[in-house]
């Protein structure tokens, strides 16, 4: 082998993006608006908050490390920190990384800067069903229905690890690749790879980690029995109750009124049970009543408000436990572990206070009895209605939390991403009782930081979707939107690469790189450098090839058999695409758009063209298999001929 093929081999086994990424504002090509700005803000030495948004692969994270090299020169990394957040995502990562590096002392220069790429956030597809409403009462929903202006939403405490009372609402969160995640029970959970889960840390506290730092085995916190979920008992989805819905509900006390061994089914029996009830009023607490929401009689208006505040604030408690006296038994109203709750009135009504007495008396060194009332009645603690808060129940210590296995995680769609922004604790739960990270409590996070240090330290941030970056940080920043690049500023860029990697590329071979790229840098780059590997010259079969991309004539020739009417012969060219070519069907949807105008088509079929698109790509988005959805695309335009 000679020295030139041992040298050209080498460098092609360097990454040409990072070889070839543009090192200072005057090299980024196909951006020169945007560039100018930016060149304006180094001169000066005065650069505010920036916002970088767009597709991938136009030069946004180019442009962050420019300037930090035109600002620092040589030493640019030392007041430079770039945070991925899609990797490294989370509240945590804002207030200890950042911090920790806005913070620490530096010279040489008037401020620092923190790149965060990807900033904005993703979570779960629509159709995931959340745990909503309160403690005592939870229902269940898809997280699509939750209410963008907020809405009850139970959280976990990260002191006690208890369920709380919170509030959240719904953020859209773009678009994201899913992962599905199967646990070892058969529970399965739909969700990016960045999107952040809980696992249980030595000292029992919750420990946020992302979806892809799991691996099979790990155990991630699981509060389907603390926040009482379980599957319907007639069609098997997830419900806070027995049955997820009325229909289920009827269906069911029809089974259990028709079992053996019930006697009410006897309508004569019925009967006199309904005339022996007939005329009996409850004589005890003036409204007693079972409550649905708490799951057991209540005895009053009292009763049933300090219950709900209890199960609001996520205290398990046992109601009317029973405790043997001398000659009777005592049935204090609430049992918190080794804590007696009582509600004086109750008492009172029922002549309880020697009772209590006695139970001091006898059980005083295990229990501790506590008042709510007249501070008369025997007690060890003693509080004011007003006064009463059921946190005061609580040892204050962390309580433990079951875990789930994960089995696997396996990719399953590309679709639209939802999150929820939580007002207290960042986390929710989902309907089967997993609990997960509210991301988007990073961005505020982020925006109390960038009030802090703004004196020393400027923030640049890149996303995909503008509209997800919270509106207080948008509006600390200066926003460019940069522009998917040209393909001549794309063509001018492989043809510069190819003659100082000395491989040889055909006309047809840059034009298909262009083509395939689709205004995108990074990948016509990777395209070029994937097709050099494979052979001594690049050209147009070699490209289509590795780069996974239908020729632009096998677009028109699959549009122009449906739209003449043959259906099969359009279906069997899409086949070829999906399974001999091994395209995916979001890749099949976006060169179908690009093409479009290609097609010398009519204005009234390109049209009709672009809506069957439009339909098809939202179905995709939203989780429809990709296949079928194409194959209607192409019938429907099969049928309008």
């Amino acid at each position: 082998m000679s020295e030139a093929d041992t040298e050209s081999r080498a460098g092609r086994d360097e990454i040409w993006i990072e070889k070839y990424r543009p090192q200072t504002l005057d090299e980024i090509v196909g951006q020169e608006t945007i560039v100018e700005r930016l060149r304006s803000y180094v001169s000066r030495d005065d650069l505010p908050h920036l916002m970088f948004s767009g597709e991938a692969g136009i030069g946004k994270s180019t442009a962050a490390l420019a300037i930090a090299r035109d600002l620092y020169g040589e030493d640019w990394e030392e007041h430079f920190l770039e945070l991925n957040a899609s990797d490294q995502r989370g509240i945590d990562v804002v207030r200890e990384r950042i911090k920790s590096f806005a913070r620490s002392s530096f010279g040489g220069a008037n401020y620092r800067i923190i790149f965060l790429d990807e900033a904005d956030s993703l979570c779960v597809p629509p159709g995931t069903e959340v745990v909503t409403g309160y403690p005592s009462s939870p229902e269940i929903k898809p997280i699509e229905e939750v209410d963008e202006s907020g809405e009850p939403i139970p959280s976990v405490d990260f002191e006690t690890n208890e369920i709380q009372s919170d509030a959240g609402k719904l953020v859209d969160s773009g678009v994201a690749d899913f992962f599905e995640v199967e646990l070892e029970d058969g529970r399965t959970i739909l969700a990016s790879l960045s999107h952040p889960f809980f696992v249980v840390g030595e000292d029992g506290t919750l420990v946020e980690k992302e979806l892809q730092e799991l691996s099979p085995g790990d155990e991630i916190a699981d509060f389907r029995d603390d926040v009482g979920v379980s599957r319907c008992e007639i069609c098997g989805d997830w419900t806070a109750g027995r049955f997820c819905s009325l229909n289920c509900k009827d269906e069911g006390h029809s089974r259990e009124i028709q079992g053996d061994g019930n006697p009410m089914w006897d309508p004569e029996v019925a009967e006199k049970v309904s005339e022996a009830l007939r005329g009996h009023e409850p004589t005890v607490g003036g409204n007693v009543r079972h409550s649905d929401e708490l799951g057991h009689v209540v005895r009053s208006d009292r009763e049933y408000e300090v219950g709900t505040a209890l199960q609001d604030a996520g205290v398990s408690y046992e109601y009317e436990p029973k405790f043997e006296l001398s000659d009777s038994a005592y049935y204090p109203d609430f049992q918190i572990d080794d804590t007696i709750l009582e509600l004086k009135e109750l008492v009172e009504l029922r002549g309880g206070a020697e009772k209590v007495e006695e139970f001091l008396e006898l059980y005083g060194d295990e229990y501790t009895v506590v008042v709510v009332g007249d501070e008369e009645l025997p007690h060890h603690e003693q509080y004011q209605t007003d006064e009463f808060e059921p946190a005061v129940l609580s040892d204050g210590g962390v309580k433990t939390v079951e875990t789930a296995e994960v089995r696997s995680v396996e990719y399953s769609h590309r679709g639209r991403a939802y999150n929820i922004s939580m007002e207290g604790t960042p986390n929710f739960m989902l309907a089967n009782g997993v609990l997960t990270h509210n991301t988007s409590d990073a961005q505020s996070a982020l925006r109390r930081t960038m009030e802090e240090f703004s004196n020393n330290v400027r923030f640049i941030l890149s996303c995909n979707y503008s509209s997800q970056i919270i509106d207080p940080i948008q509006s600390r920043c200066a926003v460019f939107r940069f522009n998917s690049l040209s393909d001549e500023a794309v063509e001018e860029q492989v043809r510069i690469i190819a003659e100082e990697e000395d491989i040889e590329v055909t006309d047809d071979g840059v034009d298909a790189l262009v083509y395939a790229a689709g205004g995108d840098m990074r990948r016509a780059i990777n395209g070029l450098q994937a097709a050099a590997v494979t052979g001594d010259v690049v050209d147009e079969e070699g490209v289509y090839a590795i780069t996974s991309t239908a020729r632009p004539e096998e677009i028109r020739e699959m549009v122009t058999q449906a739209l003449d009417g043959d259906f099969l012969a359009a279906r069997s060219t899409l086949d070829d695409l999906l399974t001999t070519e091994g395209m995916a069907g979001g890749d099949v949807i976006d060169q179908l758009h690009r093409s479009v105008w290609e097609f010398d088509l009519d204005d009234e079929a390109a049209v009709q063209l672009l809506d069957r698109i439009g339909e098809a790509d939202y179905r995709i988005t939203e989780g429809a298999n990709e296949r079928i959805q194409l194959e209607a695309l192409l019938a429907s335009l099969a049928l309008d001929e």
